[in-house]
Parts: C-alpha cells; structure tokens; sequence
C-alpha cells in the first residue's frame, strides 16, 4: 500500500472513531499513533517516535510536545495533541 492509501485508511478509520473520543490519550491511540504508523514510523522504537519531547521554539524554549518524529537522530516532525472535536 503506498502513502496516500494508507493516509486515506486512517482518515476513514478516524472518520468512524472520533464520535468516541473523549479525552487526549483516545485521541493519541485512535488517531495519531495509526497515523504515525502510516508515515513510516515505528511508535514503539523510541528511537523513531519520541513521546514527551522537550522543543525549544522561537520564544518559548523547553517547552513539551506529545511526540517528535526522528530522522538522523533529529526531530523532523512534531505533533501536538489535543482531544478531537
């Protein structure tokens, strides 16, 4: 399966979960870990997917986001959660 097919699985699986979701952690293993999954990562390998990973922003350094994507031992892509709907 490649990338857009498997983005469209988890955008339709989501369709029929986010009804139920009621709070960040269901939001984090009915939405984001599926879609972590389709982009190629393990978010079980930590050295892969990195929960709790402490960025530094613009004006605000050390502050926490719920996972950081790795490639090259850099984060390339962090996601923020917050409860769907």
């Amino acid at each position: 399966m490649d990338l857009t097919e498997e983005i469209d699985q988890v955008a339709s699986r989501a369709e029929d979960q986010v009804e139920h979701i009621e709070s960040e952690e269901a939001t984090k293993h009915a939405l984001i870990i599926p879609f972590i999954k389709a982009l190629g990562y393990d978010p079980y390998d930590l050295q892969e997917v990195i929960p709790e990973f402490t960025a530094d922003f613009a004006e605000q350094k050390g502050e926490k986001v719920d996972y950081a994507l790795m490639q090259e031992g850099e984060p390339a892509v962090l996601i923020e959660c917050k409860t769907a709907g």
